[in-house]
C-alpha cells in the first residue's frame, strides 16, 4: 500500500531549511500583524465645513499665525468653494494637537473672491489685504459654530 521513498541528505537539508525559512516568515508577518492592530489609526472626525452662500465662488486658507493676520508673503494652495455649496476642511490628528500647533490658540481663515485671485498678482492682494473676510476662530468657538463656517 505504503510506497518508501529515500531521500538524500542534501534533499533533507534543503527541505528542513525550506520550513525552517518558512517557519521565520509566518512568526515576521504575525508580528508585522501585532504592531499595525497596536497602532491607533488618526482622528479622521478632524474637520470643518465651509458653506458659501454666496452667488460667486470663493477661495480659502487657513492660517496658524493668529493674533498676526497678515496674508502670508507665498501665495498658499487656495481651495475653491462654488456658489451655493460648501466643502469639507480636514486634517490628521486630534482637534487639540491642531490647535496646539497655532500661536495663540486660534486658527484663521481667510476668505478670498476667486475672481480677485485671477485679476490681480498675489503680491497685491496680499498688500492691499483684499480679502472678503476673515475667520478667527479657538476650539471652543469652533465647537459653538459646531464646526461649520458660513459666508456671508
Amino acid at each position: 500500500m505504503y510506497q518508501t521513498i529515500q531521500i538524500s541528505t542534501m534533499e533533507r537539508k534543503r527541505i528542513s531549511t525550506s520550513v525552517v525559512y518558512f517557519s521565520e516568515i509566518k512568526k515576521i508577518v504575525f508580528i508585522s500583524m501585532i504592531l499595525l492592530a497596536s497602532c491607533a489609526p488618526p482622528d479622521i472626525q478632524h474637520y470643518f465645513k465651509i458653506i458659501n452662500n454666496s452667488n460667486y465662488s470663493i477661495s480659502y486658507y487657513v492660517g496658524n499665525s493668529y493674533p498676526d493676520t497678515v496674508i502670508v508673503q507665498s501665495k498658499p494652495d487656495l481651495k475653491i468653494i462654488q456658489a451655493n455649496s460648501s466643502i469639507k476642511e480636514s486634517h490628521w490628528g486630534t482637534w487639540e494637537e491642531r490647535y496646539n500647533e497655532t500661536k495663540e490658540g486660534k486658527i484663521s481663515v481667510f476668505i478670498f473672491n476667486t475672481d480677485t485671485l485671477s485679476k490681480y498678482c498675489w503680491e497685491e492682494i496680499r498688500d492691499k489685504y483684499m480679502i472678503l473676510h476673515r475667520f478667527d476662530l479657538g476650539l471652543k468657538d469652533m465647537e459653538r459654530c459646531e464646526f461649520t463656517i458660513t459666508y456671508p
